[in-house]
Order: C-alpha cells, then structure tokens, then sequence
C-alpha cells in the first residue's frame, strides 16, 4: 500500500442540567452539552518513513457542578446543579498557540545529538587555567576592599567576570567530577549505534515552560452569587529526534581494551573537531555571533570520530492545556449550600516537521530576555568613561 495521508476525528459529549430557584419554587431544567472534537491527521502505508503530524485531543475528562445554593431573598433564590458542565470563560486570558518553530532547527539539532560531540573544549579549558591567577586576585581585592567595586563600572566588570570566567569555570570542573559518566553513557550511545538495526535515536530538548491562568464562571442571584473558580495550566515543549547510523565498521578501538580511553579522548575533545570548536569558543565575541545565528553548530555536524551520518529529524511541539476546578466562592451568605465543582479536564495538541536536510546556518534576532539584556547594559557601562 503506498504511502497516503489521512485524517481521523472523533468528538466527547458532556451533558447535565440546571434551574433556578425562584419565590415559587425549583424551575424547568435546562440542559447544557459541551461537545469537544478530537481529530489527527498523519501518514500510513509504505515506505514507512516520518512524516508530518498535526494531532488535537481531548479525554474524557470536565468539570462539573453538582448541588445546590440559595437564599429566601428576592426573585430568584439560587441554582440547583446535576453534573453540569462549567465553562471557565472569565478571567485571564490563556495562550494554547503552538509554539514558533526555533530558527535553524534541524542544524542545532544534528549538531548537537551528535554521537562524536565531545563534552569539553581544551582550548576552552586551557583559556580558562591561564586566566583562572587573575580572577582570584580580582576576587581577593574584592574581600579586601569591597567598596572600591561599588562604581557602576566596578559592578558591571565583576558580573561579566562572574559570567565569563566563574561560571564557566565551575561549568567544567562539574563536567570533569562526572567525567566517567558522561563516558558510560557514551559507551551505551555507540552500543546503540552499531548493534541495533535503527541505529542511535537522540532526542534533543529546545525549550520547555509551564504558565498557569486563573479562570472563573458567575452564577448571579439577586441577593449574591456563585463564582466557580479554575486554573488553566499550559505547557509547552519544544524537541527534536535524530537518528544516526553508521557508515563504516565500528572502530577497532572500541573492540579491544582500549574502548575506555578512546571514549574519555572523545568526551574530553581530544579530538579534531573537538580542538576546532573549542579554538572557535575562544576567539573574542563568538559569543556574541552564537546570539544571531548558529554558525558555530556547522563544526559538530560532520565530527566523525565515531563514523555515523544522521538518517533523519523532526521536529516536535507539544502543548498541554489542563483545566483544574476550585471550590465554589459565594457572596451573600446563603442559607442553603450543597454545591460543589469536581474535575480536571486535559487538551493536548502535537505538531511534527519532518527536517528537509539543508543544514545551514540561520539568523535570528533574539529576544532580549532579563539575562542578554544584563550582558548587554554590562557592557554599555565598561564603555562609559
């Protein structure tokens, strides 16, 4: 069967009742359906090969009122429930957009599952060591005579040298105390790779943030009213999956007793694309270019000390909409309450490009978010005299 398209829907009905409570007792019942409609739209039939997927579901689940409130006062008393759905519609208002596709996508993402990628730079880590006396005696004025820091100047210089000294440097000795594990894990990622038939499957993770909304729905009276409280959790994620396989038999060094040290020269990046990239990260401002585009991933590609070619990426994004109920708020002090909210309800949408195989580079503008903006206006002060 060749390879088609197609899409499938289904629909979830929820239906319960409610009336009003007047001066002259319980009113007709009235019915309220919410209809949620669930469809995915994917590929099947041979060659099985990834495809697109555009995917939309909802379960089974809702939040529901079932009871009861009133007060002898007025026309209308109150409001009686049985299992009827609430609609959270007031409120903040809540983003469930997919999120924007990263720029460069497929080149980061290659790049960066690479199984030949080492975990450490030595020109990284020699650029480090030799600048490592001066910052400790920058930081040793700094205990002596904190207040000769306190200049805007001096501030801005401290926390760039936190940033692009400290930090890296602590970056690293943590990389080194977990040296053997990164080495298993690479052991087990060129198992993988050359004793299973799909090759090494990586995922790469872009992004991930969870924002929560508060929600409510109003029952008025005229003496007071119901408030049904909620909560609308949205997460979202961005990743990518890559396959490797093999283009050559597996390395003999892998074979024999050495495997440990070829693994640790690897992960170390005693290696030539390992000496390249870490030249590369120390040459003044490349941080700054790794801003507007990826450039710098073009180096790992093609690292071919564990010989392998990526088969394979996509790109998936995935929100997760969760809608929670509270507990019923009222005001005007009824004097009859049974009325109670219950349940969660879960949406969630995937989406999955298939990479076309371009690996270039991309330009983006970034958004300034509170730790660029902290470099930049850094910066800006050291110039100031």
């Amino acid at each position: 069967m060749a390879r088609t398209t197609r899409t499938r829907n289904r629909s979830i009905s929820h239906s319960g009742r409610w009336r009003q409570i007047t001066s002259v007792g319980p009113g007709p019942w009235n019915t309220t359906t919410r209809v949620y409609a669930s469809s995915i739209s994917d590929s099947r039939g041979r060659p099985v090969v990834p495809s697109p997927l555009s995917s939309q579901q909802y379960d089974d689940g809702d939040c529901l009122a079932n009871g009861k409130f009133s007060k002898i006062s007025g026309a209308l008393h109150g409001y009686e429930f049985e299992n009827c759905p609430i609609n959270h519609n007031a409120g903040e208002v809540d983003d469930f957009a997919s999120p924007a596709i990263p720029v460069g996508w497929e080149l980061s993402a290659v790049a960066r599952s690479n199984p030949s990628r080492p975990v450490l730079f030595p020109p990284e880590v020699v650029q480090d060591i030799v600048s490592l006396p001066k910052m400790i005696k920058n930081l040793w004025s700094l205990l002596k005579n904190p207040k000769s820091k306190f200049s805007p100047k001096g501030v801005s210089n401290e926390y760039l040298g936190l940033q692009f000294g400290w930090i890296p440097i602590i970056e690293d000795l943590e990389k080194i105390s977990k040296l053997q594990e990164y080495i298993n894990r690479r052991a087990q990622w060129a198992q993988q790779l050359y004793s299973n038939k799909k090759g090494l499957r990586r995922k790469i993770r872009f992004s991930k943030e969870t924002k929560t909304y508060r929600k409510f729905s109003q029952w008025n009276t005229d003496w007071g009213n119901c408030t049904f409280p909620g909560s609308v959790e949205v997460t979202k994620e961005v990743w990518a999956t890559v396959r490797w396989k093999p283009i050559s038999p597996i390395p003999p060094a892998l074979l024999d007793g050495s495997h440990n040290a070829f693994l640790r020269n690897l992960v170390l990046g005693l290696t030539p694309e390992g000496m390249i990239t870490g030249i590369w990260k120390v040459i003044p401002w490349t941080w700054l270019i790794g801003w507007f585009t990826n450039a710098s991933d073009l180096l790992l590609v093609r690292s071919g000390t564990l010989p392998a070619t990526y088969t394979e990426a996509c790109l998936m994004r995935k929100v997760t909409w969760k809608r929670q109920s509270g507990q019923p708020v009222f005001t005007g002090s009824p004097t009859d309450v049974s009325v109670t909210q219950s349940g969660l309800q879960i949406w969630t949408s995937r989406l999955r490009n298939v990479g076309t195989g371009n690996l270039i580079p991309s330009v983006n503008m970034p958004f300034l978010d509170m730790f660029r903006l902290s470099i930049v206006g850094a910066l800006a002060i050291q110039r100031i005299r």
